[in-house]
């Protein structure tokens, strides 16, 4: 008998429990890419929207996605930066984008298998961005938000506004907030 090792065996199993599809929404006339990832059974399933860092969407953030449907929690991705051919690491935020993330979030909250209710927000870098600006937004539709080394000021804001203040939503937004943050983060 061929031995698995028994880490391969626990991140198999989890992800083995969920579907993964590639749909679009849209934002006016861009179509913007969303991967929607279903835990197995029959749902409803609460929502969770990823909204991914400025790299793009990757394997890394595809793996994520898959773990919280994992862990029983509908999640949609939308890529914001593939419908409008952005590039990978862009220094400019494009504010028509969150728009492509709002039309992801309004489609997630339609969904059928969708349990009825605000929706959880998981974002990583520049994603909790787009998090806070839904939450001031739309208040009503964001239950929490969880900020994997988040970023909490305008993109286009100058240097001094990026290192040492936050976004004005920050002090509106009703929606508990948890941000992680490693020590090795040097921001």
């Amino acid at each position: 008998m061929k031995r698995v090792p028994w880490l391969a065996m626990v991140v198999a199993m989890p992800l083995a429990a969920q579907t993964l599809e590639s749909i679009t929404v849209r934002n006016g006339t861009t179509e913007v890419p969303v991967e929607v990832a279903r835990p197995a059974g029959a749902g409803p399933f609460p929502p969770v929207l990823f909204i991914h860092a400025r790299r793009g969407y990757e394997e890394e953030e595809r793996a994520r996605v898959r773990e919280l449907a994992a862990q029983g929690f509908l999640v949609m991705a939308p890529d914001w930066q593939k419908g409008r051919l952005i590039d990978r690491w862009p220094v400019p935020h494009d504010p028509e984008t969150e728009g492509d993330v709002e039309a992801a979030l309004d489609a997630l909250l339609k969904r059928a298998d969708a349990c009825k209710g605000p929706v959880g927000i998981v974002g990583v870098s520049r994603g909790p961005y787009y998090a806070l600006r839904l939450a001031a937004k739309r208040p009503r539709d964001i239950a929490a938000i969880v900020s994997y080394y988040g970023h909490f000021q305008n993109p286009n804001a100058p240097e001094p506004a990026q290192i040492y203040s936050f976004a004005p939503e920050v002090q509106s937004i009703k929606a508990p907030v948890l941000m992680l943050i490693g020590e090795q983060d040097f921001e």
